[in-house]
């Protein structure tokens, strides 16, 4: 016996495919030059609420430092920059482990009461020294099946 076979269509019309075509661009898909995820961008220290605590610090990266700042500044007004150094993305949690290592206890949040804030600027600078700029990225071997001339 044959049973019954339910089909459902999910259907948009033109102009809703137009719009889902265009909010995806904008996301930075379809083949736009819109990344979708920025790997670089700064690490920052941010003074939360310098008229009542120096000490309290918030540690984070940022693609863009002043639209971070105005974020912050929705909860605490008065916070500024303190420092930032250029930084990719995926090493955060390094850097802010880090910097946090120099007498620093974590409140919440990468929020951070921290004993001497010119230890962690310090320690920011020597490590950012030595880290590569984040924008360049290595060289491809001639070796590497990435460069399409894979040599046996």
């Amino acid at each position: 016996m044959w049973g019954l076979i339910s089909f459902t269509f999910l259907t948009v019309t033109e102009k809703q495919a137009a719009e889902i075509i265009e909010a995806r661009q904008d996301e930075g898909f379809l083949h736009s030059d819109k990344s979708v995820i920025t790997e670089s961008g700064f690490f920052y220290v941010i003074q939360l609420v310098p008229e009542l605590d120096l000490n309290r610090l918030k540690l984070g990266f940022a693609i863009n430092i002043n639209e971070r700042l105005s974020q912050h500044r929705t909860a605490a007004p008065t916070s500024v920059v303190v420092k930032s150094w250029p930084c990719k993305r995926s090493w955060e949690t390094t850097v802010m482990d880090c910097l946090a290592s120099v007498g620093c206890r974590l409140i919440l949040n990468e929020v951070f009461e921290c004993d001497d804030i010119e230890k962690l600027l310090k320690k920011g600078a020597e490590l950012f020294s030595i880290l590569p700029n984040p924008g360049e990225k290595p060289g491809i071997s001639e070796k590497s099946p990435l460069n399409g001339s894979l040599a046996g």
